[in-house]
């Protein structure tokens, strides 16, 4: 196994971990590697063709990404995409979407899981603001490769310079005063990520 890449500290901030061959073991007991975090795609976004901004490969199932920041900010353009364009507007409809039942995935414990991880009901109207992407993101990266795991390889503040990474969502004094309204706390998180970055790119 191994060691990891020191991450890259950027205004006092770490703002990117690359986890590929990293060998982080899921938290079961059973022995075997976390895919999610091994392809820094911690929402196990599937290859379908699509060309992601730091996209460094695929599995044969799965994106790889150059490291989570890239794959933290897929996820927050796909739920974008499908709240915006596609009209899935509730986590109940996103998640029917983006976990369906045909790929053998558990839709209702998932669209639980979510409820409790964000605080949103599962048919309440949601918009791809900053705050509301960052809850959403978390919901999912903490079903997909564990609360546990999670929490330990993905901080706020990687989620948030995912959504920043995005572009045209919102300048950074809109997403800061948006956050602000709604949690004090994460808008410290996203101006952070923003500063961080530094710039700005769209698909």
């Amino acid at each position: 196994m191994r060691k990891l890449r020191p991450r890259k500290r950027v205004n006092k901030f770490w703002v990117m971990a690359d986890y590929r061959n990293a060998g982080i073991l899921n938290t079961d007991g059973s022995g075997t590697v976390n895919i999610g975090l091994s392809n820094n795609n911690p929402g196990d976004i599937k290859f379908d063709g699509t060309d992601w901004k730091g996209m460094a490969g695929n599995d044969g199932t799965f994106v790889i990404f150059s490291d989570t920041t890239w794959g933290l900010r897929a996820i927050a353009l796909d739920l974008t995409s499908k709240i915006n364009k596609d009209g899935l507007n509730t986590i109940a409809l996103i998640i029917n979407a983006y976990a369906p039942a045909s790929d053998s995935n558990n839709v209702s414990a998932y669209i639980s899981s979510m409820v409790s991880d964000t605080g949103f009901a599962s048919s309440q109207v949601l918009t791809p603001d900053t705050t509301t992407l960052a809850l959403l993101v978390r919901g999912i990266v903490n079903h997909e490769i564990g609360d546990g795991l999670s929490q330990q390889y993905i901080p706020d503040v990687d989620i948030a310079t995912g959504i920043a990474l995005m572009g045209g969502v919102a300048s950074a004094a809109q997403q800061t005063n948006q956050a602000a309204a709604n949690n004090p706390g994460m808008a410290v998180l996203i101006l952070c990520g923003i500063v961080g970055v530094g710039i700005w790119v769209t698909k």
